[in-house]
């Protein structure tokens, strides 16, 4: 919120936050995009938290990291009065934190049946991990064996919090595409 950033020295403000993500999230379909945001910076009320939440609910973000004001030593914050009750903190931080969880839930769910290329990494209990070209976690099944560091396009099936599992359409192969059955995925 205002407060917060003013109380912080940042040089914007929200209007100018806002303006920006409205203008990255229309400029690129089916962004994924996070924030960063802190919690329990001091002179925070309860007012300026529900302000924080309903931002984050209201602009284009699909997931924030969440971190919770710690005090350092030597730097103007520590010196602040209103300092933030740990436990206040912590509630906040973990308010937020289940906020995001859900956004992040509703982002994989919407990008259930769409194909997207995705660079696969080296194989994980069964499974090829990698992103989408818009920051999507995505994991398939690692059949056929092999395939690691290579392009595959991938159409999403199943969202759980933490990615969306995919079937493998097809992968590059030297100069060529192959195309994978469903055998190949079952």
């Amino acid at each position: 919120c205002d407060r917060t950033l003013t109380r912080m020295r940042r040089k914007y403000g929200m209007d100018e936050m806002i303006s920006f993500f409205d203008r990255a999230a229309n400029s690129v379909s089916n962004l994924c995009l996070g924030t960063d945001l802190m919690v329990g910076f001091p002179g925070e009320s309860e007012s300026d938290f529900e302000e924080t939440c309903e931002n984050f609910l209201t602009l284009p973000f699909a997931y924030c990291h969440t971190f919770t004001f710690s005090k350092r030593e030597g730097t103007p914050a520590a010196k602040m009065k209103d300092q933030v009750p740990s436990e206040e903190r912590r509630r906040r931080s973990a308010h937020l934190r289940g906020l995001s969880a859900s956004k992040k839930m509703n982002f994989h769910e919407a990008q259930l049946g769409k194909e997207f290329q995705v660079l696969l990494e080296n194989p994980k209990d069964g499974f090829y991990g990698g992103y989408t070209e818009h920051y999507v976690r995505v994991q398939v099944p690692q059949k056929p064996l092999g395939l690691e560091n290579r392009m595959a396009r991938i159409r999403m099936l199943t969202a759980s919090p933490e990615f969306v599992e995919g079937s493998l359409l097809a992968y590059e192969e030297e100069n060529s595409v192959v195309s994978v059955t469903e055998d190949a995925n079952a």
